[in-house]
């Protein structure tokens, strides 16, 4: 029996093809990384804010590419900040 209302919901949507909820992930740690980049030396000499975010925001479909479904609902935790860029 399900301990939480999210892992219900999970377990119900999982039940679709085009559905699928992630156990918790890396994925935001994984955005998180990406743009504490912009805090590196080697960042200030060469500022590309545009670039740094593009490939924060790639990460996420990054990393779900391989599932074969239209929706991912990840259920990393994270700071506004990171859930606001993806």
């Amino acid at each position: 029996m399900p301990r939480a209302g999210n892992t219900l919901l999970g377990s119900l949507l999982n039940q679709s093809d085009d559905i699928k909820v992630t156990a918790n992930s890396v994925v935001s740690e994984l955005v998180h990384r990406i743009l504490t980049l912009q805090d590196f030396p080697q960042y200030q000499e060469f500022p590309d804010y545009i670039g740094v975010h593009n490939a924060a925001k790639q990460a996420f479909f990054s990393y779900y590419k391989h599932y074969k479904c239209k929706h991912v609902l990840d259920r990393g935790l994270g700071e506004q900040k990171q859930i606001y860029i993806i």
